[in-house]
């Protein structure tokens, strides 16, 4: 039987124990700081309360260590219930906004570019660890941190994977397999949570590697695993991949991050109109009903263009059948 996320904590291995109680964890933080109306709260929380008491007992039966995750487990456990018993709350201030410069930030986003091409200078490791650190801290579907890097500095290592890419990839310093576990998810999220996971972790990785002058880009994966409609040349090459790199079974390849200090930084494309991609309250067809308008008009152009042919094929068959019967005397009319 397989083991995932939904099985009975008594069945479930350390890793997926542990991800459990974040979860149990986080939906219990989330009703803590959502509900200001305590009926709502207690009604949602109680039962909240008791799933992550019964994940974190079951940690303490295996005797494991009290890591950070799960000491923050516990202390949302007794913010609950400070909550239940005393009716108070804490409201942490961790960061001194004032500090923050929304301008500076603004500008790493806007300065990122997908770099391709770069220097040969190796990467040093606080800059990698730095990127994988901004990477943990990206949201993910209930805490549950269900995304896997793995770092691929060997040249052979790093071409078992780029092999099934674009060439220029194996020219990259540094490349991170940015992956999920699969057993983290639930069936009816399988098909999309873990690559929204991904997708916000690599975002802040390419952020934070522009951010230490380091070029970046990020390139799909998704389908390595599909092995339909694939040649016995790439499948070999697929298989061979996942053997060289040890891929489990519940590993989803999501994308793949090149990155070194950049050899050529390509220029700023342009972004499309603010009001082309923005909508007010409902979304606004005005622009989008006249380019469908317009296809309509060449649909039905095309569809006279088809009609007015096989009218004249009609015609002309009628024509020479005629003619063919006037022949033997039999005189044939078209009626419409």
């Amino acid at each position: 039987m397989e083991i995932n996320i939904e099985s009975n904590i008594k069945e479930l291995p350390n890793d997926l124990l542990r991800t459990k109680i974040s979860w149990a964890a986080h939906d219990l933080d989330k009703t803590i700081n959502a509900y200001a109306n305590k009926t709502q709260f207690f009604l949602i929380a109680k039962n909240e309360s008791k799933k992550l008491e019964e994940c974190l007992n079951e940690w303490a039966i295996r005797k494991l260590e009290e890591e950070d995750l799960i000491l923050w487990a516990r202390n949302v456990q007794s913010e609950y219930l400070s909550v239940v018993k005393k009716g108070t709350e804490i409201n942490y201030i961790n960061y001194d906004f004032s500090n923050l410069t929304p301008d500076s930030l603004y500008e790493i986003i806007k300065t990122r570019r997908s770099v391709r091409r770069w220097k040969e200078d190796p990467v040093p490791p606080d800059l990698i660890k730095k990127i994988i650190e901004a990477a943990q801290w990206a949201p993910s579907a209930c805490n549950r941190q269900s995304c896997r890097f793995i770092i691929l500095e060997d040249e052979d290592q790093k071409k078992v994977l780029t092999n099934l890419r674009e060439d220029w990839l194996k020219f990259a310093p540094i490349i991170i397999f940015v992956g999920a576990d699969k057993r983290n998810y639930l069936k009816s999220e399988i098909d999309y949570v873990p690559y929204m996971d991904a997708s916000m972790a690599a975002q802040n990785m390419l952020l934070m590697a522009h951010s230490l002058g380091l070029g970046a880009v990020t390139v799909k994966t998704t389908g390595w695993e599909i092995h339909e409609r694939r040649s016995d040349k790439y499948i070999k090459m697929i298989n061979n991949m996942v053997s060289s790199l040890r891929l489990p079974e519940y590993f989803i390849p999501v994308s793949i991050i090149a990155l070194g200090f950049p050899a050529r930084i390509p220029c700023a494309p342009a972004r499309l109109p603010f009001n082309s991609v923005v909508h007010y309250n409902k979304f606004n067809q005005s622009e989008e009903s006249n380019s469908f308008k317009r296809y309509d008009d060449k649909i039905r152009h095309l569809e006279n263009i088809k009609k007015h042919k096989t009218n004249f094929l009609k015609n002309l068959i009628f024509r020479i059948s005629r003619k063919l019967l006037s022949f033997i005397g039999i005189k044939i009319i078209k009626i419409d």
